[in-house]
Parts: structure tokens; sequence; C-alpha cells
């Protein structure tokens, strides 16, 4: 509640003071006595009374004149240029017709080197004037929005416009109610290119022209497009910790003082880590570069508030899953995580650690750097670490992972590991486990669309699990409200499964994979068990900017059916486990073990095959294989054809690390074809590749 409305609220409550403080006097009381009395705490009152108006008082000042405290300075007066752009080029319904990027560049610079107010508010009102207000005939009524999240147009009466400047926005925010002119630069993503997944289709609304990092106008012009974009249409953006309106004033200080690419990416990474959202990631080739593009053999991950190694690569030796990282290169971890605030957007610690335990994994290609451990029994050791994966080659080792989609495991129950079940497999999985006493479904990771259909086992008809802010691209910053009630489909189940259905739950839980625990959570005996989720769940735009800069946020404002905040907090829980260090080196999954009751057992032995990679593919001649192997082994290398047919046979000796073979294909026909390499212990990975002429 806006603190104003609460306080008058509390100071005009109707009572009937006499009758409340005569009551508090005991019966034997005089009534001279009880007057003087009454009269004293009548007296107290009226001095709170005083106060209290005078606080009332005092923050309506200041809640008005928060706009009023923008300095007169270039800074401040490129604050209101940002502003006055932004909110013009959206609601005018000429905005097809006017070249925004040079409107803009061309006033930074009149307004940067503006010498005095008078003179930045001429350059404002030609500005105004060159676009032209909206004629009367033209005036339209804002749509019924069930919020207005966003648009705020109190900063019109900031004191450094002029009287005419202030005049004109006035006229122009009457007129201006919905513009139905937008759809030229925004309009709903349809989705007919399948590369282009942002919910909103901003493309045609993206600045259209190569900046030159030297010059001031080109990094403001790129700064000030993207702040009102999420200014309109970030749906939580209240839930920073920094105003959005503080994080452009500091914005536009950094990118003046900015020297060059790397100063600006920078300031802009830092920009974006005010978003607080771990939707809002930033991706550029400075920055990429900045960060480095090789990587460690290891990944490490936030557990009992340390970060320590979760996993070691094939091949690598000189410290422990489970050892603490201490320092690297002499900086203690949390000196480097203070640093990466500015780079790292994060809705919550949670997922601050999540992304800075892979941060933590990059540097230059083929670097070394020492860092420093404490091991199981609390010693401390240094340890020279070697940046020598190719990222690309991290990152898929990270993301596999050994086992089937679907299994039993202790006590009958079945598990479920959401990131690898398909929707092909959900009617073969829940023909095999619809007679457990529980299911667990574990979340742990990104799960492939298949809620809907699970949905129809689990639950007897469509709920309401979710309602949403969906925003108006005719009025922007302005949102509706929608439930998803009927967003997948129909179905009436008068048996749906009658066990227990457990939903496993952490950091590594975002989006798409909290939407589907929200939803299955409303199943009969569902529990939801695990720590803090990612609180990143809606629809994800993105911006494309030059040089293969591309700037991320949540599309939509996403909450329970009871309008519990997901962002930032994430999902409800019913059940917290946290998993600690001595799980970890134990190879434990504790969480799994508060379900079934079970030990989980001492640390399974990896599979020998742990990566497979063909290139070039397609193929003309030569086909080279990569196989990261855990250990010595003896593998069979065959090829199929589409039909099933076996084109070649092969066996090969594997050592631990990589192995790189070379097959000739060049008698292979045409096509498509399976490569398929089966190690010793039974584990095998398959490829298809395409044999050209």
């Amino acid at each position: 509640m806006n603190p104003k409305v609460y306080y008058m609220n509390w100071y005009f409550r109707k009572q009937n003071l006499d009758s409340i403080f005569t009551g508090h006097f005991p019966a034997a009381i005089s009534d001279s006595s009880r007057s003087i009395l009454l009269h004293s705490y009548k007296r107290q009152l009226n001095m709170k009374r005083i106060l209290l108006l005078n606080l009332v008082f005092i923050i309506a000042i200041f809640g008005n004149k928060a706009h009023s405290q923008i300095p007169d300075n270039a800074e401040g007066r490129l604050w209101g240029l940002c502003k006055v752009w932004g909110y013009i080029k959206y609601y005018h319904p000429k905005t097809c017709q006017v070249n925004w990027d040079s409107l803009l560049r061309e006033n930074i610079t009149l307004v940067s080197t503006a010498p005095s107010n008078a003179s930045f508010n001429n350059s404002l009102n030609n500005m105004l004037n060159f676009v032209g207000q909206i004629p009367p005939q033209l005036s339209t009524v804002a749509p019924a929005a069930d919020s207005n999240l966003n648009l705020n147009l109190d900063w019109i009466n900031n004191s450094n416009f002029s009287t005419t400047v202030q005049n004109f926005l006035q006229t122009f925010k009457s007129r201006a109610g919905k513009n139905d002119s937008l759809a030229c630069r925004i309009i709903f993503n349809d989705y007919t290119d399948y590369d282009y997944t942002s919910y909103l289709d901003l493309r045609y609304d993206e600045p259209n022209f190569i900046p030159d990092y030297t010059l001031e106008k080109d990094r403001l012009a790129l700064t000030f497009y993207y702040w009102n974009t999420f200014n309109y249409f970030g749906p939580y953006r209240k839930l920073n910790d920094v105003s959005w309106d503080t994080v452009l004033k500091h914005t536009i200080t950094d990118m003046r003082t900015a020297t060059g690419n790397l100063d600006y990416t920078l300031a802009f990474a830092k920009m974006q880590s005010n978003i607080d959202d771990a939707h809002a990631s930033f991706s550029s080739v400075s920055l990429s570069d900045y960060l480095g593009r090789g990587a460690l053999g290891a990944q490490f991950r936030w557990y009992e508030n340390k970060i320590v190694v979760y996993k070691v690569y094939p091949g690598t030796t000189g410290f422990q899953v489970g050892d603490e990282i201490v320092k690297i290169d002499g900086e203690n971890i949390a000196d480097i995580a203070a640093r990466y605030r500015n780079i790292i957007a994060a809705s919550n610690e949670a997922t601050f650690y999540r992304n800075l335990s892979v941060f933590l994994v990059r540097r230059a290609y083929n670097s070394a750097v020492n860092f420093e451990f404490r091991n199981a029994s609390g010693q401390l050791y240094t340890h020279l670490m070697q940046y020598n994966l190719e990222g690309a080659t991290w990152n898929a080792w990270k993301e596999a992972s050994d086992g089937p989609a679907w299994k039993t495991v202790c006590n009958g129950y079945g598990y479920v590991d959401m990131g690898k079940l398909t929707i092909s497999q959900c009617a073969q999985m829940y023909e095999e486990f619809k007679t457990k006493p529980g299911i667990i479904l574990d979340c742990r990771n990104y799960p492939k669309g298949t809620f809907p259909t699970l949905a129809r086992y689990f639950l007897q008809q469509p709920t309401m699990s979710a309602r949403y802010f969906n925003p108006d691209i005719k009025a922007p910053g302005l949102f509706t409200v929608h439930t998803d009630l009927n967003n997948h489909g129909t179905w009436n189940n008068p048996a749906p499964y009658s066990g227990k259905l457990y939903l496993i739950v952490n950091q590594e839980t975002q989006s798409h994979g909290e939407y589907t625990v929200q939803y299955l959570s409303n199943a009969a005996n569902a529990k939801v068990i695990g720590t803090q989720t990612a609180g990143a769940d809606g629809n994800v735009n993105y911006v494309n900017l030059p040089n293969a800069t591309q700037l991320y946020f949540t599309g939509l404002g996403w909450y329970y059916d009871d309008w519990y905040q997901c962002q930032r907090n994430g999902l409800k829980i019913d059940t917290i486990v946290s998993p600690t260090i001595q799980g970890l080196r134990e190879g434990r999954d504790e969480l799994l073990e508060r379900i079934t009751g079970c030990t989980t057992s001492m640390k399974p032995v990896a599979s020998t095959i742990q990566l497979l990679e063909l290139m070039p593919n397609p193929v003309h001649q030569e086909l080279a294989l990569s196989l990261l192997s855990s250990g010595r082994s003896t593998v069979k290398i065959v090829i199929n054809d589409l039909s099933g047919g076996l084109r070649l046979s092969r066996e090969e000796h594997a050592l631990p690390g990589d192995n790189i073979w070379k097959i000739n294909v060049e008698s292979l026909s045409p096509g498509l074809y399976f490569l398929q390499v089966t190690a010793a212990d039974g584990s095998r990975s398959t490829r298809k590749f395409v044999k050209q002429s």
C-alpha cells in the first residue's frame, strides 16, 4: 500500500475516544480524576496527530518531488531526454514515420553539450515540434487494463523541463490513450520463425544503425533504447532492488565516461544486472572476450554457503569433489562475488551463486591460475588450474547426464528425470508407474514441455494454477490479467493417479521448469521438496543490439492462482531439504533419500562414454570422431543407414580423456547415417551425420 494512504487510513479511523479511554480506567477512580487523566490522554493524542500529519506532509512533499531531484546538469538533462523520447516514440500516432534513431542521436549531442537549462529545453522543444503534437481528432482513450504496472508519467513534472515542454507533454498525455500505429514496431511473436523466440517481436523496433562505441551519442542511444524497452514492457520492473529511474542515472554516467567497446559493454552489463531477473542474461562478443573463452575441467556449485567442486572432468586431477574454493589467483571468493554482481543478473541469491559458479570456470583459453582449496580434512592447498577446454566442450559435458529418462528406485518408487523425458515417452512411463506407491518427478533441470501431457494422468481435469500479466502492445506500460485455466486443452480423468507425487526442485529449476512444478503440484497428494528455485517465470523477451549483442528479460508477470509471487521468491516448497557438502562427497542424493527413506549409496561409477562429437557434419570424405572417456575401454563403433543396415563396424581402444579417431566415409552414398559408440561397460552414445556427395 502507498505509505501516504496507509498513514491517512490509520489517522482517520472513526472511534469514540471518550468511551475507549473511559473503559480503561478502574471503576473506583473519581470523576474529577478521570476527567484530568482523560484530558492528559487527549493532549498526548493531539500531539501524536500533529506529528503524524507532519509525517504525512513530508511523505507527500518528497513523494511528489522525487523527479525534481534530478540534477540540472548534463546527466540530468540526458535522463529527461531518454524519458521524453521513449514515451513519444511509443505513443505517437506517427511512430512509423519518424527515424527515431537519428532523432535521438542528434539530440543526445545537443543536450549533452547544452550550456544552459534554456538551451536544453530549446532542443527538447524543437524535437517535440518536429514530431508534432497529437491532433485533437486523433485523441484516444486508454484501454481498460487490469493493472498499470509501468506507465508512471510523474516525470513530466520534472523541474528541469520548461513550462513549454511540460505543457506539450501534458497535452500529449491527455490525448495518448492507445496507439494502434505501434503495430509497425511491436507485435506478439507468431513463432513462424523458429529461430526467433522472443515473446514480443521487437525486431522492427530495434536500433538500425552501425554504432561507433567511441562516440557518446551512440553508446547512449543504445542505452536509451533498451532502457525504455524494459521500462514499458518489463512486468517486474518494480521488483528491482534499485529503481529503474536510478539505474538510468547511473548508467548515463557510466556511458559518458566509457572510452570504447569494452567500457560500453561492462556498463551495459551493470545496467542489465540491476534488473534482478534470472532471465536477464546479456550476451555479446565483447563480454565473451572479457570473461574468456577457455574453461576448467571442473564444475562448481553453491553448497552450505560455499562454492565447492561439484564435478570433475575426466582426466583432470589435483582436486576432489566437495573441495571448497577459498581463493582464485589470490583473491577471496567473497571479493570475487562482489565484483561479479555488476555482471550477473539474478532473481535471488540462489541463482546469483548458481551463475557465479559457472562464471568462475571461464578465463582466457589455455591460461592457468592458482586456486586455493580446502579439502575434506580442512586442510588448505593450492593447485594450478588449466583453462584448456573449449567453452562448447565444457558446456556439453556439463549438460550430459547418465541414466534413463525413468526408472524404479528404492521402495518401489518411480523416478522420472524431467530433463530427459519427452512427450512421446509420457504414456509408456505412466503405464509402467501407474501402480507405484509414489512417482518422483525430478525437476532440477529444464523439462521438455511434458507437463500438459502428464497433467492428464495426475489431475482429474484442467485447473487454474496461475494468474499472469500480459503486456498491452497498444498501450505500453499497461498489462491485462489472464489465467491459465484454458491454456492446456480439456480432459476428464475420473481416476487420476492416486499415489504420492513428489516434485524435486532447486536453483536449476527455472522458467518452464517452475511452471511445470506449479501446475502439477495441484495434483492430489503432490508435494514439492527441495530448495529455493530460480524465481524467473513467464515467457522471455529479448532484444538484439548491433554486434551480435542480445539482452533478455522476463516478458509475462507470473503468479500463483492466489497471487503468490514466484518472481524472485521462487516456487512454494512444502518441504525444504538442502543438500550437504558431505552428501556430495559421498555421492548421495539427499533429496531423493528424504522421499524414499533409503540411502542412495556411495558414488556411482561413471560410465565410460562421457561425450561424443562428430566433425565435420555434413561430411564429404573423412569424419573425425571425438570421444571423451572416463577410463580405459575397448569401444565398438558402428555406422547404420536409415533402414538399420550395417555400413561400417570397427573397434578402438579408448584412454581416459579425449580420444580422436578418423573414419573414411567416402564410399558411403549421400544421405543420413547413425554412428553409435558402445563401451565395455555397456554405456553408449549415438550421433547423426549427413554424408554429402
